[in-house]
Parts: structure tokens; sequence; C-alpha cells
């Protein structure tokens, strides 16, 4: 599975997604508000074994996530408005290339959140 999320104060809107139905959450049952805080690369192998997932709903009930990885993104003005994660079933790890890739593709996200709907090249 695979998003990029938005956040506010109280919910997070799924915006892209792949292999997930949901749309919105609340903040509460969220990991990326986790991940925005951390402003680096959040990485949870298993979160039946952490603490701070183990009781998720999301965890617990559908879709039974176990792994996340998830990429802050960061607008040109320094605010942190989301991620873009990618969630197993399956407990898994991430290689440092992987991360890599995943940073980039975050990069990438953050390059059209800064784009200005209404530019003009003339």
């Amino acid at each position: 599975m695979a998003l990029v999320s938005l956040l506010d104060r109280e919910r997070q809107w799924l915006k892209s997604t792949c292999g997930v139905a949901v749309r919105q959450t609340s903040r509460e049952a969220s990991f990326c508000a986790h991940a925005i805080l951390r402003r680096e690369v959040m990485i949870i192998p298993d979160a039946l074994l952490d603490m701070r997932f183990a009781d998720n709903p999301f965890v617990v009930g559908e879709p039974r996530i176990r792994f996340y990885a998830g990429c802050p993104l960061v607008l040109q003005d320094g605010s942190c408005v989301g991620t873009l994660c990618i969630l197993d079933t399956h407990p898994r790890q991430l290689d440092g290339i992987e991360i890599h890739h995943l940073q980039d593709l975050g990069a990438l996200v953050e390059q059209e959140l800064s784009r200005s709907p209404c530019t003009s090249d003339s």
C-alpha cells in the first residue's frame, strides 16, 4: 500500500492512494501524525511490537497494518504538511537504498505540492 497524506489538527486526508480504500482518518489514529513531528523518515518494522501503534485500529483491524515507512513532506516555507508513506500487512525492513528511494519520491511530491495552480509562462 502507498499513499500521500495531508494532515491538519484533527484529520488526515489520504489524497493519493494505492491499495487503501479509506480517504480520511482521525489524526489520533494516524501513523503519519507521528512522522511529521520527526521531520525525517519514520520506519515501523512491526506495528504490533511498537507501543505507540499496537492497539491502533488500523493495526488490530482492517487493513491490519504491520509495517509503516513515512517520509515527511516539507513545503518551501518549512511547514510539514503530511507524508508519502508505504504500508504492508507483514513486518519488514528497508535498507539504505530503499530509504533513499522513498526520500527521492517524497521530494517529487513536495515539488508537486509547491507548484502554484495559477502559474503562467507568459
